[in-house]
């Protein structure tokens, strides 16, 4: 198959020969400005076909990122999150590194997000139980903490609980999830009953433990408060539980929005590795879903009232 520079140069070639084959009053249609402005379109969309070989395909939603519009966050969120920047750059460079650049250029929701979200936060009862097991995501933090102080203010402080797994790290993980998350989620309203981090967890030998059945026991950890509080078990419509990605708040409301209008008893992201070509990537946990909660916690969907939420 011919490359898209022969498939021009082939066309440059016919078309000129072509329209030197018409006679003077054809070739009159050529040099109308109708005409000629649609032989520079055409021209330019063969070109950007050739700079950029992945509209052969479709757009992927960085294409098109830019026609989507920006959101503007109110003054209280704008404040909060520069004053979480600024704490974060000031922690990272007293140990001697530089803050990460963040992957999400903005974190606050749209009118249109915030409207769809409002469901979440409807009534007065109910909490949503953020909980993770997580190392070495010093990049990520940025990120990660930004996103928590969007979702706080969508939920409102007294609608969440957060139980962090943190461990082993040798980055900046640990101290940051002390000395900042910790901080700031008590600046924003969150009760210290309901916020749980533990930092510096041992190593697992995963050549000597069977990998699942240790994750699980990890995961148990990690929802320790659902089982040691039944006040808390009784009143969590749903926990959400996360790794090592790079999130945005709209992602875990959107998570929590799509459970709630679809009544569904869980609810998970889809894992895709690489971009092109992207594919699932996390098969075995979705053809064993069932094993994989219930190897969890045997007794997780006799005694838990809430749903569980993979992000």
């Amino acid at each position: 198959m011919d490359s898209v520079p022969t498939y021009l140069a082939h066309f440059a070639v016919r078309a000129y020969y072509d329209v030197r084959q018409l006679g003077t009053r054809s070739r009159g249609l050529y040099s109308t400005r109708t005409r000629q402005i649609g032989l520079l379109v055409a021209g330019a969309f063969l070109l950007l076909l050739w700079v950029d070989p992945r509209l052969y395909h479709s757009l992927k939603p960085k294409d098109v990122l830019r026609f989507v519009p920006i959101p503007a966050p109110s003054p209280q969120l704008l404040a909060q999150l520069d004053n979480l920047n600024a704490t974060l750059s000031e922690h990272y460079r007293s140990h001697g590194r530089s803050l990460p650049e963040q992957v999400f250029s903005y974190q606050a929701l749209t009118g249109a997000q915030q409207a769809r979200y409002k469901l979440l936060s409807s009534g007065t009862d109910g909490l949503y139980l953020f909980t993770t097991l997580i190392r070495q995501v010093q990049d990520q933090i940025p990120d990660l903490l930004a996103a928590l102080t969007v979702v706080i203010e969508a939920l409102g402080p007294h609608r969440v609980a957060f139980s962090f797994l943190e461990g082993p790290s040798d980055d900046l993980t640990p101290s940051v999830f002390n000395d900042v998350l910790q901080p700031l989620l008590l600046s924003l309203g969150v009760p210290s009953q309901r916020i749980r981090i533990i930092t510096d967890s041992p190593a697992i030998d995963f050549q000597n433990v069977n990998r699942i059945q240790a994750l699980a026991d990890l995961r148990n950890e990690a929802l320790q408060p659902l089982w040691q509080d039944p006040a808390l078990r009784e009143n969590v419509k749903a926990v959400i539980f996360f790794n090592d990605v790079y999130l945005k708040a709209e992602h875990a409301l959107e998570m929590l929005y799509m459970h709630q209008v679809n009544g569904a008893g869980m609810t998970a992201a889809w894992d895709w590795y690489k971009r092109e070509p992207a594919y699932f990537y996390d098969v075995w946990v979705g053809r064993t879903v069932s094993v994989h909660v219930l190897s969890v916690r045997p007794r997780l969907h006799a005694d838990m009232r809430a749903s569980v939420h993979l992000l």
